[in-house]
């Protein structure tokens, strides 16, 4: 089940990167750059949110848990797994807007959002 997630997943962010790498790809060292921060700033927010539901659901078997030692301990882990997912993501974005911010590379960072498309008839 693990590893079907993960080569899921994996398949998901191949997709998502894939047309930004394909179509935008720049002539100078700068530009390759400036495109390897965007395509991380663009992940950062997917990546926050599979933590942030990690941390959820380990709140849940938490709670659920209820006496029972192996559960309490494995929703621990997953407790502890969503907080340092979260703090890595958060220090990955500070480093990426520094380095766009002070080395020039296309300006300032805003917060990570995840954009989604006006699909309009």
């Amino acid at each position: 089940m693990s590893n079907k997630i993960y080569k899921l997943s994996v398949i998901a962010i191949s997709l998502y990167v894939l047309p930004n790498i394909v179509f935008a790809f720049p002539a100078n060292l700068g530009g390759v750059i400036d495109m390897l921060i965007d395509i991380g700033l663009a992940i950062i927010p997917f990546l926050g949110a599979v933590a942030f539901l990690i941390f959820i659901w380990g709140v849940g078997r938490f709670i659920r848990a209820a006496g029972n030692e192996k559960e309490i301990k494995d929703s621990k882990n997953l407790l502890i797994w969503g907080v340092i997912g979260l703090f890595i993501l958060v220090t990955i974005w500070g480093i990426m807007s520094f380095l766009k911010s002070e080395f020039g590379f296309g300006g300032t960072v805003g917060i990570p959002q995840i954009q989604l498309k006006n699909i309009t008839n």
